[in-house]
């Protein structure tokens, strides 16, 4: 979802931290969109969201039992691809959906953002001195 973004631009790990931030904002931009509502909130897509977190931790238990009972930590390709469908369900739900709508709507220009501070690290030094790590991934 978020690899086109960064591909040759930024680290694929400083896009996803960037979109789970952006992301997160979308669901805060929700909130506010129900007047701060926390019941009208947490009911919206609640039964879906409810559904989903049932399946995969389902799924999550019975994996940890067959790979300890057989002695194999990896996923067999069924696992795989309940993982892979349950987590395209969750990533439908409207909710989800919206936010995940906003943060790559706001995602190239935040990239950019980053980069422009990426390179303006040199010359200022109160940015290297909070996150002397910010230049290990422009």
């Amino acid at each position: 979802m978020i690899r086109p973004y960064c591909k040759g631009v930024v680290d694929i790990k400083i896009g996803l931290v960037l979109f789970q931030f952006l992301h997160e904002v979308g669901h805060w931009n929700q909130f506010m969109s129900l007047d701060k509502n926390v019941a009208a909130y947490t009911t919206w897509n609640y039964e879906q969201e409810k559904n989903n977190y049932e399946k995969m931790r389902a799924l999550k238990d019975s994996v940890l039992q067959r790979q300890a009972r057989e002695k194999d930590n990896r996923l067999s390709a069924e696992e795989r691809m309940l993982f892979r469908q349950y987590t395209e369900e969750y990533r439908n739900i409207p909710k989800e959906k919206e936010a995940d709508e906003f943060a790559l709507s706001y995602l190239k220009e935040t990239i950019d953002k980053y980069r422009e501070v990426c390179r303006n690290k040199n010359s200022n030094s109160t940015i290297k001195r909070r996150n002397p790590a910010i230049g290990s991934n422009c």
